[in-house]
C-alpha cells in the first residue's frame, strides 16, 4: 500500500519532470521548432514547485524543528544582503509570532545539514517589541551570525547572547576592515570572526563551511526520516533552478537543477532520468515520426 507522503512525493516528481521536458524540448530539439517556454512561466512554475517542495518537507517532520541560523547585528551592517546571497531564491516572508511584521526565513543546505536561517532585520528597524522579539529569536538560535560592519556601531543586542552559539562575520569587506576596537572587542569576546562580502561572494564559501562545523557540533544532522531528505534535497534546488532562471542564466543551468529536484524524489525507485525526460519529450512532440 503506498502511504499518502510517497504519492505526494511522487506527484511532486512528475510535476518537475513536466517542467524539465518541456524546458529541455526547446533546448535538445530546435530543429523541431518547439516553442521555448517563455522565462515568466518557467519562472512562475519554478516559484510554485519550490515552495511546494518546501511545505512538503516541513509537513513530513510533523513539527521537527530544524536547526536555526539567525543574522544578527545593528541596521544596515548587510543582514539582508548576506541572507539574500546564503538563501537564494528560496525565501519566504513568515509572520514572526507577538509582532505586526514579517521576517525573512529560508531553508538551506549547509554542507549536508538542512537548516532555517532568518533575517530579521525589519524588525530591528522597527523597534520596540518587534525589535525585542528579534532579539529573542537571535538568543534561542543554534548559530548566531553577528555582523559587524566598518561604516556602524557595533549591536547593542549583542551582550544576551551565547558566546557558544556566535560566530562573528565581518561584513562589507569590500568597504575594509571593521573599525579596531570593535573587530577586537568581537574576536576576544565570540572568537576568530568571518570576514565576507555578500555583493561580491567573497567569503561565502568559507562562512557556509564554518556554519556547517557549528551546526553538526550543536547536534544538527541532514533529516532523518528518507522522504523528508529527498524534498530538502528537492527544494534546495528546484530554489536554485529559479534563481538560475530569474539571472536568465543558459536553459541548461536550470534544466540540471531540475535534474537533481527529480532524482533527489527518485527515492527507493532507480529509474534512468535521461531516458524518461526524453520518451516524454518523443511522446509530447511525436519527433521522428
Amino acid at each position: 500500500m503506498v502511504s499518502p507522503a510517497s504519492e505526494r512525493t511522487a506527484a511532486l516528481r512528475e510535476k518537475v519532470l513536466d517542467v524539465l521536458f518541456r524546458l529541455e524540448a526547446g533546448l535538445d530539439f530546435p530543429e523541431e521548432e518547439i516553442p521555448p517556454l517563455p522565462p515568466e512561466e518557467l519562472e512562475g512554475e519554478l516559484r510554485r514547485l519550490a515552495a511546494e517542495a518546501v511545505d512538503a518537507a516541513g509537513s513530513h517532520r510533523a513539527g521537527a524543528r530544524l536547526p536555526r541560523i539567525v543574522l544578527a547585528g545593528p541596521p544596515n551592517a548587510g543582514k539582508s544582503t548576506l541572507f539574500n546571497a546564503l538563501a537564494g531564491a528560496s525565501a519566504l516572508v513568515t509572520p514572526l509570532p507577538g509582532t505586526t511584521t514579517d521576517a525573512l526565513r529560508a531553508e538551506v543546505n549547509f554542507g549536508g545539514t538542512a537548516a532555517e536561517i532568518w533575517d530579521t532585520a525589519g524588525l530591528e528597524e522597527e523597534g520596540g517589541e518587534a525589535a525585542e522579539r528579534a532579539a529573542e529569536l537571535a538568543r534561542g538560535a543554534d548559530v548566531v551570525l553577528l555582523l559587524v560592519a566598518p561604516d556602524v556601531p557595533p549591536w547593542e543586542g549583542a551582550e544576551g547572547l551565547s558566546a557558544g552559539r556566535v560566530l562573528p562575520v565581518f561584513s562589507k569587506a569590500d568597504l575594509g576592515p571593521p573599525p579596531e576596537e570593535a573587530a577586537e572587542e568581537a574576536a576576544r569576546k565570540w572568537g576568530r570572526p568571518q570576514a565576507v562580502c555578500a555583493l561580491e561572494g567573497t567569503g561565502l564559501a568559507e562562512l557556509r563551511a564554518r556554519v556547517a562545523e557549528r551546526l553538526e557540533g550543536a547536534g544538527g544532522s541532514p533529516l532523518g526520516a528518507l522522504q523528508a531528505e529527498a524534498r530538502g534535497r528537492a527544494a534546495a534546488e528546484l530554489s536554485e533552478a529559479l534563481r538560475r532562471a530569474e539571472a536568465r542564466e543558459p536553459g541548461e543551468i536550470t534544466a540540471f537543477h531540475l535534474r537533481e529536484a527529480a532524482a533527489a524524489l527518485e527515492l527507493l525507485e532507480r529509474r534512468d532520468l535521461p531516458d524518461e525526460v526524453l520518451d516524454r519529450i518523443f511522446s509530447a512532440f511525436c519527433i521522428g515520426k
